[in-house]
């Protein structure tokens, strides 16, 4: 890939494969090409991988996620179809439109068109209501694993920024019915299966209730992560840091509305294309009986299963 181009719903700057690839150090004429030889590869030996077959731009996008280590980008694939083995029910069937029905009734989560001039994706999700069930949580946790999944083989960014808008939300309903060991798996999927690079957490809320949500993710999050939370009292404050052009009407910025933004997902993610490949994508476990080693079980203890010798709880 030599050239980025504007897919249907994310927008890069003109010089963002550049600055992308000197941020991780393979900016050098056929540096890209020769790592992504070097995956293929190690992939084809990995007799424990059901799916072997990944896009080159996927591969691409797991070595910008490990700042472009090829060894740290073969655990994140390795990492990756791992969890869709321990973790099943974040990756079986899920049809877009029914099954985000009921959480986008209290929020309304999306990736945004525009990078910040910095380069980063941005996710906002705002709050326009209290989720009430766990299986709300888990059908959102599973929308942005979806969401997550569509930027691994279109998006190109080393970094992302989070917005939470809870200006409008109770925060004790918020915590109170939400399954911490779900809310676990889905940061470990995010964070270790698709390499996210937060960059910062800004939570947007006047209450003093948010510290009750900061406890909670302080137990979830990676030191690094909890040490990039910031709460602000308003959308003015992080409109300021992200950009007016860059975040929704809805935050006090240009950029359409996140009702508008939400359906352009939605067209994304239910298309006949995508789905085939998610439905393919997911097949894409592991064999534990053929994995050489069972090394890899110590990073994933407290998941469920049982792998050979190691049981998970």
């Amino acid at each position: 890939m030599d050239v980025l181009s504007d897919n249907v719903i994310l927008e890069f700057h003109p010089d963002t494969l550049r600055v992308v690839r000197k941020e991780i150090n393979l900016n050098k004429p056929g540096e890209i090409k020769d790592a992504l030889a070097i995956l293929k590869e190690w992939v084809q030996a990995q007799r424990h991988f059901k799916k072997k077959d990944f896009a080159d731009h996927y591969l691409e996008s797991t070595l910008i996620a490990a700042k472009g280590s090829i060894e740290r980008a073969k655990k994140l694939l390795d990492g990756m179809c791992t969890l869709r083995t321990l973790l099943p029910k974040f990756f079986n069937s899920f049809n877009v439109r029914r099954d985000t029905y009921e959480f986008s009734k209290v929020t309304c989560p999306v990736l945004l068109p525009k990078l910040t001039k910095d380069h980063h994706r941005v996710y906002v999700a705002k709050a326009i209501g209290n989720f009430s069930t766990a299986e709300q949580y888990l059908q959102f946790y599973k929308f942005c694993a979806l969401m997550g999944e569509y930027a691994k083989l279109h998006d190109y960014v080393a970094n992302i920024e989070v917005v939470l808008d809870l200006a409008e939300s109770n925060i004790l309903k918020i915590v109170s019915v939400m399954d911490v060991v779900d809310l676990r798996h889905g940061l470990t999927i995010l964070m270790d299966g698709f390499g996210l690079r937060i960059k910062g957490i800004h939570i947007i809320t006047e209450s003093k209730t948010v510290e009750a949500l900061l406890a909670l993710l302080k137990q979830v999050l990676k030191p690094k992560a909890v040490y990039r939370m910031h709460t602000y009292k308003s959308r003015e404050a992080v409109c300021n840091i992200i950009g007016e052009d860059v975040l929704p009407v809805d935050l006090g910025g240009t950029e359409r509305s996140l009702d508008t933004l939400k359906e352009e997902w939605l067209n994304v993610l239910s298309s006949e294309d995508f789905t085939r490949y998610i439905e393919d994508l997911y097949k894409g476990g592991t064999d534990e009986t053929r994995r050489a080693s069972v090394k890899f079980n110590e990073e994933y203890s407290g998941l469920p299963g049982t792998f050979r010798v190691l049981t998970l709880d």
